[in-house]
Formats: C-alpha cells, structure tokens, sequence
C-alpha cells in the first residue's frame, strides 16, 4: 500500500484524532558536503532518520523524500503537537556533536509543519508545510513553522 493509502487507513481507523505531517530538511547541507564530504554528509542524513524513526515511532509514515528533505506524518491529539515534538528533537539534534578527522561540529535542520484536514487532498497538506519549510528556512533555519 502506497504513504496515501496509509492516510485514508488513519482517517477511517483513528476518529476523534488529527493527522500532522511536516517536511524537515537539513540546515546547510551542501556546506556540509563541500566541507566534511559525502560521506559524512550520509551519516548526517542516517543520524537525522533514526531520530525520526526513535522519536516518531508510531508514526503513520517517515521518511527520507530526497535529498536531505524528510517528512514525517503523525495521528495527533490537537493541533501543533507535532510541531512541539519536532521543536523538542530540533533542540536534542542540534546539540549532537559529529566528529571527523579535522573537525567537531552540529547540524541543525528546518521543518514546516501542517495539519491535514478532514476531507483534504493529502499533497495540499504538503504543499502548506512546504510552504512551511521554506518560511523557516527564510526566518533564520534551525527552526519549526507550523
């Protein structure tokens, strides 16, 4: 079953809860790449997926979109719990200390984050917390909107 089919599961399954989704994407990635090389940039990616997968794990879907874009999408008590639980992970994320050869260093990401209506189109949702993802990219990174 395809991500769209898990959320028409949710919907039916779960009445009385909220389903989240937000799009998280990795703070300066190229930079990282440029600097510390590919494959510490896959560690990053890795680090970023298991925190995903330890923080979110009964998640409906969670997942690596493309490039160092993830999403995530979670049934919910009320609006913006998502959103406190990304902020709690971007906190504990960014202090993590990666370490190579020559340097010591933290990586920080951005999300934005939507709630998915009732009846709504699911890739309207994603589009609104894309939407998301680029305004806190625009607000300074190392942030959550939603």
């Amino acid at each position: 079953m395809g991500c769209i089919g898990h959320f028409e599961h949710a919907r039916r399954d779960a009445p009385g809860t909220l389903i989240e989704l937000a799009i998280l994407d990795v703070d300066e990635f190229k930079k990282v790449n440029d600097t510390h090389g590919h494959l510490v940039g896959d560690q990053i990616l890795r680090a970023l997926a298991d925190a995903l997968q330890a923080d979110f794990p009964d998640a409906i879907a969670t997942g690596r979109l493309g490039g160092e874009e993830f999403i995530v999408a979670a049934l919910t008590r009320g609006h913006a719990q998502l959103a406190g639980a990304l902020r709690e992970m971007l906190q504990a994320f960014g202090a993590h200390q990666f370490t190579t050869d020559t340097a010591t260093f933290s990586v920080t990401f951005s999300a934005g984050v939507a709630r998915l209506g009732e009846s709504e189109d699911v890739y309207a949702a994603i589009e609104r917390a894309d939407a998301g993802l680029y305004e806190a990219k625009r607000g300074g990174r190392a942030r959550v909107v939603g």
